[in-house]
Order: C-alpha cells, then structure tokens, then sequence
C-alpha cells in the first residue's frame, strides 16, 4: 500500500537536512530532537572545547548523549568526534519519529 508521505527541508544554524514522514507529526518530532540535541552539542562544545575540534578519537562523555554517540562512532572510525555529527543527529531525529508513531522516518 502507498502512503502519503510528508516531506519538509529543514535549516538550523550550519545544519541542514530533508525530512520524510508518513505522519505530519514526525516532521515536527525531527525538527524538535534535532533542535534539542544540536544545542545539548553545542553546551558540551562550549564545556568541552577540545570535543568540537579534535581530529582523533577522545573518551566519550555519559552525557549528552548525542556527543556520546558521537564519541563512540569516532573511536570506531579513528576520526574526531564532529565527524559523526550529522548521522547523530539524524539517527537521533529518526528515532523519535519512530517513537511518535511514524512507520516512514527518514532524515537526510
């Protein structure tokens, strides 16, 4: 069965994306976690200077979680952390659309 899909380009700050959902609600979701979780990056940065700038991999913080998981796919890679951050912030924006009930989630 083929579904309405729903579908929104999205600018905050240097982030850019385009958002696809199957409900009007995911669009929002996404356009919400991203929001949250670049600013929680941005507080860590501001904390955590070394974090924004590196080009190796550093010890992944237990909060926020965003530069947690972008800690630990750097370690993964062998890169600095700011590497990860557009797949982050996507795979966090894609879980919540799920969380809200979204079927359809996609986040590019």
């Amino acid at each position: 069965m083929i579904k309405n899909l729903f579908r929104e380009a999205f600018r905050y700050k240097e982030t850019q994306c385009t958002i696809i959902a199957d409900k009007k609600i995911g669009i929002q979701t996404a356009v919400e976690s991203i929001k949250h979780n670049r600013i929680g990056l941005e507080e860590y940065g501001k904390a955590h200077p070394k974090f924004l700038y590196t080009l190796e991999p550093i010890p992944a913080p237990a909060e926020p979680l965003v530069a947690k998981l972008m800690a630990e796919a750097a370690e993964k890679a062998n890169v600095g952390p700011m590497a990860a951050v557009a797949g982050v912030l996507a795979d966090l924006a894609v879980k919540d659309m799920i969380n809200a009930g979204c079927e359809v989630a996609v986040v590019e």
